[in-house]
């Protein structure tokens, strides 16, 4: 009973969480002396420790390796007492995780699977598993298998957080720049920004992971968004997105972002500035593929903006021609 007051404490009180899981912690160490074959309790004492060390960033290495040895121990128990119980394998892979002993969580999750191969939380766990350990294909064959027995990811924002960090834990073990894994980490900022789209930092993130894909059109829209929401940043804004494309003036979308700040917050002859150069590279590429109806489009916005009203008009036109 304390245990689930405790429980909806921390829903209220997010703020205590690492207090509320302490005294958890306390009530039910207690409660396996007077019921010690009774696998809830075990099963909710491994869960807390890792919550705890899941949820502190300022652990010290000794206490986390103390309180991951805790719950390890008590997961372990747990499985003595009801060995068929998917729960204590998912708790269990989410310790190794933490620990970082990838192929032990991964184990944990395939030992999940085997005793129901329709529980959806289990490939979730071990789609988690493959990221850090850089199986980024089998990682979404299993997202797949969680989807189709019912776990779903796209719409719950803690799932992607998850999801991101064992992206952020392979980029930074591997020291590694493939691209694979940043399409991965472009796609969870996607899903971030679905129910959270006025996220400044989710759209920073998103930009410099564009970047590095070299969508460079892409992140620069993305750069302009943190604008949008920050717009008495404008000095910011303006040297994150020249900091960012250090060969800006290969890109007209660059140049259109930059004038949408002059337009907005000044000076104006500065968004006159910074159109023109758009409109001048969109006529060049649009010399060279004059089938893309995007050019066409993007260059009707910028004659729109100088005021070439007919022109844009013509622009526009050809752009539902090409794409109607």
């Amino acid at each position: 009973q304390y245990s689930s007051v405790f429980k909806e404490c921390l829903t209220i009180n997010p703020e205590q969480k690492n207090e509320l899981a302490k005294k958890d912690i306390q009530i039910l160490e207690r409660a396996i002396k007077l019921r010690p074959t009774y696998t809830r309790t075990w099963l909710l004492l491994g869960n807390y420790y890792n919550f705890i060390v899941d949820n502190n960033p300022n652990i010290s290495p000794e206490e986390k390796e103390a309180f991951l040895t805790k719950a390890d121990y008590y997961f372990s128990k747990a499985n003595e007492l009801s060995p068929k119980r998917q729960e204590v394998f998912l708790g269990w892979s989410d310790t190794y995780l933490l620990w970082e002993k990838y192929e032990e969580a991964k184990n944990k999750t395939d030992q999940c699977i085997r005793l129901n191969e329709n529980f959806g939380d289990c490939y979730w766990q071990k789609a988690l598993c493959n990221v850090v350990l850089g199986e980024i294909q089998e990682s979404s064959d299993n997202l797949k298998k969680g989807e189709q027995h019912g776990f779903r990811i796209d719409s719950n924002q803690k799932r992607l957080s998850k999801l991101l960090d064992a992206y952020l834990v392979l980029i930074k073990k591997a020291g590694n720049t493939n691209l694979e894994y940043y399409r991965g980490i472009a796609s969870v900022y996607r899903g971030l920004l679905v129910n959270d789209p006025t996220n400044s930092q989710y759209h920073a993130s998103l930009a410099y992971v564009y970047k590095t894909l070299g969508q460079y059109d892409k992140a620069a829209e993305q750069a302009f968004m943190v604008f949008s929401f920050q717009p008495e940043n404008k000095e910011m804004a303006e040297n994150f997105i020249k900091a960012l494309f250090p060969f800006a003036a290969e890109y007209p979308a660059i140049h259109y972002f930059l004038a949408s700040i002059y337009i907005q917050a000044g000076p104006p002859e500065k968004a006159k500035e910074e159109l023109i150069k758009t409109k001048e590279l969109y006529l060049q590429l649009i010399s060279r593929y004059p089938a893309n109806a995007n050019y066409h489009l993007n260059l009707a916005l910028a004659y729109k903006e100088l005021g070439e009203y007919e022109k844009a008009k013509e622009e526009e036109q050809k752009a539902q021609e090409l794409a109607p």
